[in-house]
């Protein structure tokens, strides 16, 4: 998700440059170093910076891989978070990031579109977001036993962990594809009774909307995300609403109403680091419990680090607590953890365990995740029938940048057709208004 977004926020970047000229002015920015300077140039120059490689690509099939994925690809550092270790991709990203910053440049120069700039293929990998969404949940069918639980509390307790293990679930370096308006993808978690069906609902902003159907729950939301690029880092926020209904006999329904924010960072210098920050908010409006957790609670600011009495704790670092109490999801102080309404305490870090009222919910490679598989009978505007995306399988690059700027070309003229119409719709409106208003009076 964090390389998806970073790439994305910076093509929005541009493409609100062309709306909006100021728009660079609005985004926090801070000189660089001299060595970071002088790495830049480095980089700018197409030297290594690194010369540790990662070869094998890797999708989460077994627990072998499952295993080998979280000891090979990336490190868990207490104070950054999770640090990648494909090294040669990160090489990659950097290398395109400054030969699109000098493209921008050129074309301003020559009086072109600094919107006929497009990332090059050899970053991504042959999946849309959208199917990369599906991934996210890749962890229910290890759940939708524990979820038939009848008691309440206990069953939130168990979405509690299923919510906090699904956040590393989807982890990869390379790019996918950006869904078109109307796109879909069809398919199926593990086995056919988690049948998945996602649509792109929205270009700018991204919106992808999903639904998953299984004999136990259906789980439907609507995934928005803004990004916010700094020089060398981006903060992702992710919006929007997960509801779930289970197939009980109080038909239950849980809604997650804020998710955590994800933090990048190292995108042109440094070590490559993502973690979590802010809050995760879940409701069951059925039996009145609501659910709050704080990633990173400790976090220490400049002054705190100098002068601050408490220790700060690993940036993967979380805590929460369920209650009967609506108006405690509003405190978001320490207090909140000593209230005599907190029904339940849980805590741990989100990329090994989830410790609830001292018992162990989930820990990893304890629970595994299944694999996403494509359903055989879907739409012909599924992601899998992209031409760009099977030429990337087909080893065929050259063919695959090809049509993949073709069906850029496509949503950008559809975005101006709907932009005109919308205008026209508009005027047509106001002139229906005036000629009643002149009728009338």
């Amino acid at each position: 998700v964090s390389t998806q977004s970073t790439w994305d926020s910076f093509e929005y970047m541009v493409e609100k440059k062309m709306d909006d000229p100021d728009e660079d002015d609005k985004m926090e920015d801070a000189p660089l170093s001299a060595e970071e300077a002088k790495l830049m140039k480095q980089l700018e120059s197409g030297k290594e910076v690194e010369d540790k490689v990662v070869k094998e690509d890797f999708q989460i099939t077994d627990k072998v891989k499952y295993e080998w994925f979280f000891k090979n690809l990336f490190d868990i550092d207490s104070k950054n978070g999770l640090i990648w270790k494909d090294y040669d991709q990160i090489s990659k990203q950097r290398k395109v990031l400054f030969f699109l910053l000098k493209q921008m440049g050129a074309n301003l120069l020559k009086g072109k579109s600094i919107m006929n700039v497009s990332l090059p293929v050899t970053i991504f990998e042959p999946m849309t977001m959208l199917q990369r969404l599906a991934n996210v949940y890749s962890y229910l069918p290890a759940f939708a036993e524990r979820f038939l639980e009848k008691d309440p509390i206990e069953k939130m307790k168990q979405y509690v962990a299923w919510s906090i293990a699904s956040l590393h679930s989807n982890l990869q370096m390379k790019k996918p594809f950006n869904p078109v308006w109307g796109e879909t993808y069809q398919g199926y978690i593990g086995n056919p009774n988690f049948q998945v069906f996602c649509e792109q609902t929205s270009h700018h902003p991204p919106v992808s909307n999903i639904l998953i159907e299984t004999p136990w729950f259906t789980m439907s939301a609507a995934h928005k995300v803004e990004a916010r690029t700094y020089p060398n880092s981006v903060k992702v926020k992710s919006s929007g609403c997960q509801k779930v209904v289970f197939k009980d006999e109080k038909k239950t329904e849980y809604k997650v109403t804020i998710n955590p924010d994800v933090q990048v960072g190292g995108l042109i210098l440094g070590k490559r680091a993502i973690a979590y920050a802010n809050i995760l908010t879940i409701k069951d409006k059925t039996n009145k419990l609501y659910v709050q957790a704080r990633f990173n609670p400790e976090k220490q600011g400049f002054f705190e680090k100098l002068f601050g009495k408490t220790k700060a704790t690993r940036s993967d670092f979380f805590k929460g607590f369920i209650t009967k109490n609506k108006e405690l999801l509003k405190d978001t102080s320490r207090k909140a953890f000593y209230s005599k309404d907190m029904i339940s305490y849980f805590e741990g870090q989100w990329l090994e365990f989830v410790i609830i009222d001292g018992d162990t919910y989930w820990q990893l490679g304890r629970e595994m995740p299944s694999k996403v598989l494509n359903s055989p009978d879907c739409l012909p505007s599924d992601s899998t029938l992209r031409i760009d995306l099977k030429a990337l399988e087909a080893k065929n690059e050259a063919l695959a940048q090809e049509k993949k700027e073709e069906i850029e070309d496509i949503q950008r003229k559809d975005r101006k057709l709907r932009e005109l119409s919308h205008k026209a719709a508009k005027k047509q409106q106001h002139e229906f208004l005036l000629m009643t208003y002149s009728i009338r009076y």
